[in-house]
């Protein structure tokens, strides 16, 4: 009985997702290269982003910036949270805020009815949606002072169109 049980918990952690994803596994050692970067050079750290195929997304730079001023550059599902913010911008300095992005993959979805014998009826719609990895890179006087990897988000997720910078 305790052999079928185990088998079962190996089963269904397998199929339901115990298995580290590719892009995971990739973010992994994303974190491990990047906590050794820690109070780098951005030229350094810049190159070895680089050489992982990731792109600069976007960009800002400020003088021990205000809580509002962090807020303002927020970016949809990839912005400093209230206690980041405490965290990371707690010393003054002069701060660059990098967000590095790499195609993933690509989902999609089909929508719509099926009929009576199986075909698709009116109405059938076909979404697809890119999967990216985010890397954001905070310096604090031209040193790496933080770093944040997310694995796999859709790019709806970050997005957010593009905000108006006064």
């Amino acid at each position: 009985m305790r052999a079928k049980a185990l088998v079962l918990i190996v089963f269904l952690c397998f199929n339901l997702g115990c298995v580290i994803s590719p892009e995971e596994k990739r973010a992994k050692i994303y974190r491990s290269d990047l906590e050794t970067m820690l109070g780098k050079g951005w030229n350094e750290v810049f190159r070895m982003i680089k050489d992982w195929d990731f792109e600069i997304l976007d960009a800002w730079a400020a003088e021990d910036p205000s809580v509002d001023m962090i807020k303002k550059h927020n970016r949809p599902g990839v912005g400093f949270s209230g206690k980041e913010i405490q965290i990371v911008f707690a010393l003054k300095g002069k701060y660059d805020v990098v967000l590095f992005l790499k195609k993933v993959g690509t989902s999609s979805a089909t929508t719509g009815r099926i009929d009576g014998s199986g075909r698709s009826s009116v109405g059938t719609a076909d979404y697809s949606s890119e999967e990216f990895a985010i890397i954001r890179v905070v310096f604090r006087d031209k040193e790496l002072v933080s770093y944040k990897v997310w694995p796999n988000l859709s790019s709806g997720s970050f997005s957010g169109g593009e905000k108006k910078r006064e």
